[in-house]
């Protein structure tokens, strides 16, 4: 994988391709959201003896540490990464805070928030708070993370974490002078 040595501290974009309940989801949140991806990831660096990245990921299960390689299966996934230029003592702060999540459930009712937002903001133009919490959503996890590090700060302090989507996140990310595209799988 090129760049393999810069990919630590990267911030993922994904589109789950497949069909099921995972791909029905995943058009669903692009749907609402009017985004190019539907899911978000940070990559938390490799452990000794494993030569693929990990990711730290709010998936269906909760959070969660992954495999990066999983994101290879081009018949599955479609992804960017960008990676902040920011030390490395940034980067543990922000990983350290990924792992701090882990074994938090996923927030399904969240998701359900999400067309409550999305109603009223279609219906009355006006932006809403999500209401509906509990558990963390994988946009949710990815804010923490980039607020941890401080890139972008003023512009992610002002998402609010219950009703960040991936696209906001990719409008902040994908335009920062702090960071830059890494890699891009399966263009469209």
């Amino acid at each position: 994988m090129e760049h393999s040595n810069n990919i630590r501290g990267a911030i993922g974009f994904s589109y789950y391709k497949k069909g099921g309940f995972f791909g029905l989801l995943a058009r669903a949140i692009r749907f609402f959201t009017h985004g190019k991806w539907s899911h978000t990831f940070t990559v938390i660096g490799r452990l000794e003896g494993i030569g693929t990245p990990l990711v730290s990921e709010a998936d269906e299960f909760g959070v969660n540490i992954n495999l990066f390689s999983k994101y290879l299966d081009t018949g599955t996934y479609n992804f960017e990464l960008y990676a902040p230029q920011i030390s490395d003592l940034k980067k543990d702060i922000g990983i350290q805070e990924c792992l701090a999540l882990e074994g938090k459930t996923y927030g399904y009712f969240q998701l359900l928030g999400f067309i409550i937002v999305w109603l009223v903001k279609k219906l009355t133009g006006k932006s809403i708070k999500n209401p509906i919490g509990g558990g963390i959503i994988c946009s949710e996890e990815v804010l923490r993370y980039c607020l941890a590090v401080g890139i972008e700060e003023e512009k992610f302090k002002q998402l609010d974490a219950d009703t960040t989507s991936p696209k906001e996140l990719y409008q902040i990310i994908s335009t920062s002078p702090e960071s830059f595209k890494l890699i891009r799988k399966q263009p469209e």
